[in-house]
C-alpha cells in the first residue's frame, strides 16, 4: 500500500492551479460543453508592422471533434466554478494559472523611436526568427511595430515638440496554451494559399501582398491570455522642467495613481514622496490630471473607460477584473511567420518567407537624426538624437530652462543729442546703465554736446519679470579742483521686454538715443520670456519624415542596405524619392 501513500502525497505537492483535461468519449457531454474562453484568438493571422491581429483566421480552431471516435478534450475550469469546457483540436498545454500581481510597471522611453523599438507589449522578440531581416550594424533600420496605432501616435506628437514616453503598465493573466505543432489550417486561409502564382516576383507581388493584407506576417504559436492596460504618457520634457518637474519625479507618481487604481499597496513610500512633492508645488491636482496627453490600451476584459488606470471609479476596474475570466485577451504572443506553415512546395514557401520580409522591409523606418545637437550639448548615451547638456542652474540635463525669465539682455548705447552739462566748454559725458543686479557704463567722451558711443553691453542671462528694470543715467564728469562730483544730465527707467527695441531716452537737455535686445532662452517666449516655447520640428523636415528621428524606407535606400552599402547621409535618398513622387 506504500504507492498509495506516494500517489496521495505527490496529490498534495501539485499547485492547485493545475489544469484538469480528459478525453470526454460522450458526444453529448462533448457538444454540450462550451469552448475555453478565447479558444479562437489563436487562429488568427498577426500583423507585426501593425502589431495586431488580423481578424482573418488561418488555424481551424473551430473543430474539437475527433473524427475516429467522436471523442473531444474537456478541461476543468477552477476560475469558472471548475466547469467542463471543450478545447479546440489546435490547442495543446492548456493551463487555467492565475498571474496577477498587483503591481504596475514603469518605463521611461527617451524618444519616439525608443518607444517603438522598446514599448511594444506582449510580442515576443522571437517573431524574427526565420526572417532575412536587414540589420545594419549602426542599428539605423527599425522594423516591427512601425505601424501601430500607439506608434503612429507617438511619432505624430514627436515632431510636435520635445517629448518623452512615460509608461504605466498592469497585467492580469488567467489562461494560457499553445498551437500544435502541425495544425489544422483553416479552409479558406487554405484556399487562398493554393490559388498564389507558385513564383515570388514583381509580376506577381500584389497577389502575395494581398494574402498578407488579409492574414499578416505571423500566426501564433503560444499565448497568454487575460488582459493588459497600458497607459502612455507623452511628456513635454520642457515644459515640465519650467514647472520644477523631472520625468523620474513624473514616472514614479504616475505609477503610484495607477497603483491605487489596482488597489495596490506596494508604492506606499513612493505615495508619500508624491503628496509631499504636491505640497512643494503648491498643487492639489493629480499627475494624470497635469500631465494628459497620453496613448491607452486595453486588452481583453468588457470596459467602457478608456483610460482604466487612472480612472476615478473603481467599479469600472473591478468589472473588468471579473470579465477576463470569460472574455479574455491575448496579452502576450509567441509568433512564428507564415512560411512555417508551408512544407511542400518549397519554392512557395520560399516565396511565402520573401513576400513577407519584402512586407516587413518596406513598412521599415530609418534612423537619422533631425537637428545636430549644437551650443555645447552633446548626444545622449542611450539616444544619440537627443541632446544633453551639462546641469547649470539656468539648464537642467536636457537643456531645458529651469526656471520662467531667463533671457540674454545686450544693450547698444549709441549717441546723444543737445546735452549741456558745463558752462565754460562743452560736455564730458558717459552713460550709465543698471539692469537687475548688473550695471556698466561707457567711456567718457569730452568737450562734446553730441558724443557719439556705438558701445555694445551683453548683461549674460538674466531672470526677467514684469518688475525688472533697466535704468540709464547720462553723466558728466567733473575732474577740477574745485568741483570733484560728476553732474548727472537726466535718467530714464523702462521694464525690458524680449525682441528688439530703438529707444530715445529724453534728457534735462538733449535725448540719449540707445537700442537694446532681449533673446528669450530656448522654451522660453512671451513678453517677459516666462511662458513655454514648444520646440516643433523644421517645417521642411517635419514633412519629409514620419517621426522626429526617423522617416520611412524610401525603395532606393532599402536596394543600398540590401546590397550592405554604408549610408552616410540618407536624406538625399529621401528628397529623390520625394521629387520622383
Amino acid at each position: 500500500m506504500w504507492w498509495l501513500f506516494f500517489l496521495w502525497l505527490w496529490g498534495c505537492w501539485l499547485p492547485p492551479g493545475l489544469p484538469h483535461c480528459t478525453t470526454e468519449r460522450n458526444p453529448l457531454q462533448c457538444q454540450k460543453a462550451q469552448m475555453v474562453p478565447g479558444s479562437n484568438l489563436a487562429g488568427e493571422g498577426f500583423d507585426v508592422v501593425t502589431m495586431e491581429p488580423k481578424g482573418a483566421y488561418i488555424i481551424d480552431v473551430e473543430h474539437w471533434q475527433r473524427k475516429a471516435d467522436n471523442s473531444c478534450t474537456l478541461c476543468t475550469n477552477q476560475y469558472l466554478n471548475n466547469k467542463k469546457q471543450k478545447l479546440p483540436l489546435a490547442l495543446v498545454d492548456w493551463r487555467a494559472e492565475l498571474d496577477c500581481k498587483k503591481k504596475v510597471a514603469s518605463s521611461i522611453y527617451e524618444s519616439s523611436e525608443q518607444f517603438i523599438e522598446s514599448g511594444q507589449s506582449g510580442v515576443d522578440i522571437s517573431w524574427k526568427v526565420g526572417l532575412d531581416l536587414i540589420s545594419p550594424q549602426s542599428g539605423s533600420l527599425m522594423v516591427g511595430g512601425t505601424h501601430s496605432k500607439q506608434a503612429i501616435k507617438a511619432m505624430e506628437m514627436s515632431k510636435k515638440d520635445k517629448y518623452s514616453f512615460i509608461k504605466q503598465e498592469f497585467h492580469c493573466s488567467y489562461y494560457r496554451y499553445r498551437v500544435e505543432n502541425s495544425p489544422p489550417l483553416h479552409t479558406e486561409f487554405a484556399r487562398n494559399f493554393e490559388l498564389l502564382p507558385p513564383q515570388y516576383n514583381s509580376v506577381t507581388k500584389k497577389d502575395y501582398r494581398r494574402l498578407l493584407d488579409i492574414y499578416g506576417t505571423h500566426f501564433i504559436r503560444k499565448v497568454q491570455l487575460g488582459g493588459r492596460m497600458s497607459s502612455t504618457t507623452a511628456f513635454r520634457f520642457c515644459q515640465a522642467a519650467l514647472n520644477g518637474y523631472t520625468e523620474t519625479e513624473v514616472k514614479d507618481c504616475l505609477e503610484v495613481e495607477a497603483s491605487l487604481s489596482i488597489k495596490s499597496d506596494s508604492v506606499k513610500a513612493k505615495a508619500d514622496f508624491c503628496e509631499r512633492d504636491k505640497k512643494k508645488h503648491n498643487n492639489k491636482n493629480s499627475f494624470h490630471s497635469q500631465f494628459t496627453e497620453r496613448i491607452t490600451e486595453v486588452k481583453g476584459g468588457q470596459h467602457m473607460v478608456s483610460d482604466l488606470l487612472f480612472s476615478d471609479k473603481p467599479e469600472a476596474m473591478q468589472k473588468w477584473l471579473d470579465s477576463l475570466k470569460t472574455t479574455p485577451g491575448i496579452i502576450t504572443y509567441s509568433l512564428h511567420p507564415l512560411h512555417y506553415l508551408v512544407q511542400k512546395p518549397e519554392a512557395k514557401k520560399a516565396a511565402l518567407k520573401k513576400a513577407v520580409e519584402d512586407y516587413i522591409l518596406e513598412k521599415a523606418l530609418y534612423k537619422h537624426c533631425s537637428k545636430k545637437c549644437s551650443g555645447g550639448s552633446t548626444p545622449s548615451k542611450h539616444d544619440p538624437c537627443r541632446c544633453v547638456c551639462v546641469a547649470s542652474k539656468e539648464t537642467d540635463c536636457n537643456c531645458c530652462p529651469t526656471m520662467p525669465g531667463l533671457a540674454q539682455v545686450t544693450v547698444t548705447v549709441k549717441w546723444a543729442r543737445g546735452l549741456w552739462g558745463d558752462y565754460n566748454g562743452e560736455t564730458d559725458s558717459f552713460v550709465y546703465i543698471a539692469l537687475a543686479s548688473k550695471n556698466t557704463q561707457t567711456r567718457v567722451i569730452h568737450n562734446n554736446n553730441n558724443p557719439i558711443w556705438n558701445s555694445k553691453f551683453s548683461f549674460g542671462t538674466i531672470q526677467l519679470s514684469s518688475d525688472t528694470k533697466m535704468r540709464l543715467e547720462v553723466w558728466d564728469e567733473d575732474k577740477i579742483w574745485y568741483k570733484q562730483w560728476n553732474d548727472k544730465l537726466g535718467e530714464c527707467t523702462i521694464n525690458p521686454v524680449s525682441g528688439f527695441h530703438d529707444e530715445i531716452c529724453p534728457l534735462n537737455h538733449g535725448n540719449l538715443y540707445y537700442s537694446y535686445k532681449v533673446e528669450c532662452a530656448p522654451g522660453l517666449t512671451g513678453k517677459y520670456c516666462r511662458d513655454y516655447a514648444p520646440a516643433p520640428m523644421n517645417p521642411r523636415l517635419a514633412d519629409l519624415y514620419t517621426s522626429r528621428n526617423a522617416f520611412n524606407v524610401t525603395p532606393i535606400l532599402l536596394e543600398h542596405l540590401r546590397r550592405g552599402q554604408s549610408i552616410e547621409d540618407p536624406l538625399p535618398f529621401l528628397l529623390s524619392h520625394r521629387s520622383d513622387n
